[in-house]
């Protein structure tokens, strides 16, 4: 490596090595599903399926059962119809 380095030099070549610690956008991207709210289907299976709907909405943080996300009425009646088989 010192020998590639010495002659790239030599031609008035300096390699730089950059570090990015930067995540890319592929990384953070959520393909606009972020902060989508739960539809009317959805909503009426998570209320058929939970009984505690008071520690629900503490645990996903949120107001209302209508406050849900797509994801999180999905990671419920996942959870929940789990429970029942």
């Amino acid at each position: 490596m010192n020998d590639v380095l010495k002659q790239l030099s030599g031609y008035g070549i300096i390699p730089v090595v950059v570090l990015d610690d930067v995540k890319d956008a592929d990384a953070t991207n959520d393909h606009g599903k972020a902060g989508v709210k739960a539809g009317a289907k959805q909503l009426e299976i998570v209320k058929s399926l939970v009984t505690d709907v008071d520690a629900m909405l503490k645990y996903y943080k949120v107001a209302k059962i209508e406050d849900l996300t797509v994801e999180q009425a999905n990671e419920v009646i996942t959870k929940f119809s789990k429970k029942g088989k």
